[in-house]
């Protein structure tokens, strides 16, 4: 028969492990509310980017390299991410991380878009109005035809007095998606391992109470 000693110390053993998990669980809490919170201002910036681009452009292979689309599941993961910190239910946490686990493939189609049509707009240097749009093609050492409408690679944008600039502006913003978009990625798959020891010390602590 245990002694009161004994009972005494084993009680104290068990409270002492159940805090300690306890700890460690706010402690992965806190990490989840953080990466909800850089996954809601990461999906607001890729939506307002990619729609702030969309506009200048008439070009439906530009308006598809602007994945607006990521940005909103995003936000979306972001927002059930600090959810689950305030409700730490392992149902909201297994959403949070299958939304995570879409962000990343979201985020990285979405980032191979943006960064190589960013990159085609870098390459369009010599823009010219012509009529009711701007229109910029690739800029070469001989004379250039008398009208960028007879090379094959082009880009057509909305009137706008300075084309050039306009053409800035653009590769600019896609270039900022391009770069959100690939640390999206990142972030989400941060995210999702973080839900999968969160949902692991959660199944520990129910072991151990």
């Amino acid at each position: 028969m245990p002694s009161p000693s004994d009972s005494s110390r084993s009680l104290t053993g068990r409270t002492s492990r159940s805090l300690t998990h306890l700890r460690v669980q706010q402690t992965w809490l806190q990490i989840l509310l953080v990466l909800g919170f850089i996954q809601v201002i990461l999906g607001v910036l890729i939506v307002t980017f990619s729609l702030v681009a969309a506009t200048i452009t008439p070009s439906a292979k530009i308006r598809h390299s602007c994945p607006s689309w990521a940005g909103f599941s995003l936000a979306l993961s972001g927002l059930v991410g600090i959810v689950s910190w305030k409700r730490p239910l392992t149902l909201v946490i297994t959403f949070f991380t299958l939304l995570s686990v879409l962000g990343v493939m979201l985020s990285l189609a979405g980032s191979i878009l943006s960064c190589q049509n960013a990159q085609l707009v870098k390459s369009l240097e010599a823009c010219e109005r012509e009529r009711d749009s701007c229109v910029c093609c690739q800029a070469r050492s001989e004379p250039l035809p008398t009208s960028c409408r007879q090379q094959s690679e082009m880009l057509t944008m909305f009137p706008n007095p300075d084309c050039r600039s306009i053409r800035v502006a653009l590769k600019d913003l896609l270039f900022s998606v391009c770069g959100l978009t690939v640390f999206s990625t990142i972030i989400c798959t941060l995210s999702a391992v973080v839900c999968c020891i969160q949902i692991f010390s959660l199944d520990i602590v129910h072991v151990v109470s």
